[in-house]
């Protein structure tokens, strides 16, 4: 059995990896030893974006009289969320299935184990490859000491759950743990964030760290920033401050590591904490071998993609690099996504308040904002938190990487009304001609 690539995992940077290098002329196997689609589509993105889809309207229908809707007293069924959620997984997983097959990739099932540069056993079978893809993902890192059961269970084994928790402790306040403290607010289930650092998702926008809290805080969240968890016995959880909570089911969401085998590593393939060290083109230290999504740090599903779709034109002879734009969204409570240079260092920042926007108001989704930076008349990069935020930043991320000009963006019209005029408005307003705001005297250099 011999191919021109062999890819190894099924998630979103393998298995587009593996549909681009077959439709550049490629012959391609792919290697899984789970569901297709791998974390991504079973246990990951697709059935916690389902569960985000249920706890969106189950926060509408706690006040269906403002939208004309007259019903009895409504109830949620968790239960109920948590099976849909489910068939999403199962009905994604099947269509990556039928992607692959319908490209004329080869699937082999089985665990991976790498040879040799070139050479892969799949079970019995050893398999030839003049190039090798690594997409084997992450893995939930652990908290040491933990004896992890049906109550406590990391993020990834949320879909699984098949009844209703009446309260949840998520230990980290990252962007797994406030997304699920959404979810399970959202039900009316009662909930508490412990975060080491000072605040929640640190690595995000001030503002919009501080939107979220505030937001989570109204449906009842319970956060508890600048804590450490010193032991956990049973769903008891001990503070650094002396204190113990209890809950009926933790979640412990404290990040990933990546899925490193040692065969890997033994061939020569450098590494780091992060991951795999690859190159602009997602080479490893062994040319014919690649890395690409959490194996190599990449953290997000979208940039794994995209990896695979580089990796994949370098096989096939095309110089392609991956340039490190990109955006990154967080579906809590209200979406927040970003792209680009946030820091707001020499640069003129604009922002536009969602309560501003006719859309939101006419929605009843008034909480939020858009915020632009701008440098040199372009678009360094923007922040948006508030509903639909994760579709809105594809306009802010194709600006940044393209070094869209401020005034082709403000001479392009947008529907009205709609949500993408807070992105138009910001921009605008980063020159100190937001046409929907007060006037100001000038934009701001930070």
């Amino acid at each position: 059995m011999a191919y021109d690539v062999v890819v190894i995992g099924s998630g979103p940077g393998g298995h587009m990896c593996a549909v681009r290098a077959a439709q550049l002329g490629q012959r391609v196997a792919l290697v899984e030893k789970g569901k297709m689609g791998g974390v991504c589509s079973n246990t990951g993105c697709i059935p916690t974006k389902a569960l985000v889809s249920c706890a969106q309207l189950a926060r509408k229908l706690k006040n269906p009289g403002q939208f004309g809707i007259r019903a009895p007293a409504i109830e949620f069924d968790f239960s109920a969320a948590l099976k849909r959620c489910r068939l999403s997984a199962s009905t994604v997983s099947q269509g990556v299935s039928l992607l692959l097959k319908s490209h004329g990739v080869e699937c082999l099932e089985g665990e991976a184990r790498l040879e040799s540069p070139s050479q892969v056993r799949v079970g019995e079978r050893l398999v030839e490859a003049t190039n090798i893809v690594l997409a084997t993902g992450g893995h939930p890192i652990h908290l040491p000491g933990v004896s992890y059961g049906p109550q406590v269970i990391t993020g990834e084994e949320v879909s699984a759950l098949e009844s209703c928790p009446k309260s949840v402790i998520i230990i980290g306040g990252g962007v797994e743990g406030v997304e699920y403290a959404g979810i399970f607010a959202s039900f009316g289930i009662e909930v508490t964030v412990i975060e080491l650092a000072d605040r929640l998702i640190c690595a995000a926008d001030l503002e919009a760290s501080q939107l979220v809290a505030k937001s989570l805080a109204g449906l009842g969240v319970k956060i508890m920033t600048n804590t450490r968890v010193e032991k956990i016995e049973g769903t008891t959880v001990t503070l650094n401050t002396g204190q113990a909570t209890n809950a009926d089911l933790v979640v412990i969401a404290i990040g990933k590591k990546p899925n490193i085998g040692a065969d890997v590593l033994g061939l020569g393939v450098r590494a780091d904490k992060k991951g795999i060290i690859v190159d602009q083109h997602m080479r490893t230290s062994i040319p014919n071998i690649y890395a690409v999504g959490d194996v190599a740090g990449g953290g997000l599903a979208h940039v794994a993609s995209e990896q695979g779709v580089i990796a994949a034109h370098n096989i096939a002879g095309q110089d392609c690099s991956f340039d490190g734009v990109f955006p990154y969204c967080i579906f809590t409570v209200p979406e927040v996504a970003a792209v680009g240079d946030i820091s707001g260092v020499g640069a003129a920042v604009g922002r536009f308040p969602f309560a501003a926007l006719g859309r939101a108001t006419a929605s009843g989704d008034r909480v939020g904002f858009a915020k632009v930076f701008v440098k040199d008349n372009l678009v360094a990069g923007a922040v948006i938190a508030g509903s639909n935020a994760s579709d809105l930043i594809a306009e802010a991320a194709l600006a940044v990487k393209n070094k869209v000009p401020v005034d082709v963006l403000t001479s392009t019209i947008h529907a009205h009304p709609t949500y993408a005029e807070a992105f138009l408005e910001a921009v605008r307003d980063a020159s100190g001609c937001a046409l929907s705001l007060p006037p100001k005297k000038s934009a701001p250099l930070k």
